[in-house]
Formats: structure tokens, sequence, C-alpha cells
């Protein structure tokens, strides 16, 4: 599942860099044709980001979980709450 989620979030990066191009502004029909496969790709590659989002900082407050200073464990704990009742924004990134 994830990976076809990442697999559209990397055509979307693939499609937006190739909007960028200069060249591509001389074929309207390619324009056109790019920025229809975007519109279909938008919604899961903004849910694929928002998930690596999620897992980066529960991956860093894990991390912190290790440190020394209780403080810091703490806040560690409060992360992972937050990052864990966070609701996904794509029927296919449910929480397992």
């Amino acid at each position: 599942m994830f990976d076809r989620l990442k697999q559209s979030a990397d055509r979307y990066g693939e499609i937006e860099l190739e909007l960028a191009d200069p060249a591509t502004h001389g074929h309207p029909a390619r324009m056109q044709s790019l920025l229809r496969e975007m519109g279909a790709l938008r919604s899961r590659a903004e849910a694929y980001a928002r998930w690596a989002d999620l897992e980066d900082r529960r991956a860093k407050a894990e991390e912190m979980l290790k440190d020394a200073d209780a403080d810091m464990r703490d806040l560690a704990k409060e992360e992972i709450e937050e990052v864990t009742a966070q609701p996904l924004d794509h029927p296919s990134l449910g929480r397992q």
C-alpha cells in the first residue's frame, strides 16, 4: 500500500520538475496532460507526504526516549502521543 502511495508521490514530484522546465511550456498539449495527471495524483502525494512526516517525527521522538534527561523523555512521550493521535488524510493511510 505505501509503495503505491510513494510511487504516486514520486511521480507527482517528477511532474512538478517537468512543469518547471521551460521546454515543457512550448508544448501545450503535454502541459495539459501533465496538469491532469498531477491533479489525479495530488491527494495521494499529499497523504504520503503527511504520513512520511509523521513517521519521521515518531522516529525522532523514539530516539529521544533514550535520552538520560527525564524532561526530554517526557517531551518524547508527548510527541509520540501527538503523532499517534494525528488523523491521516487519505483512506488508504488508515491507522493499523
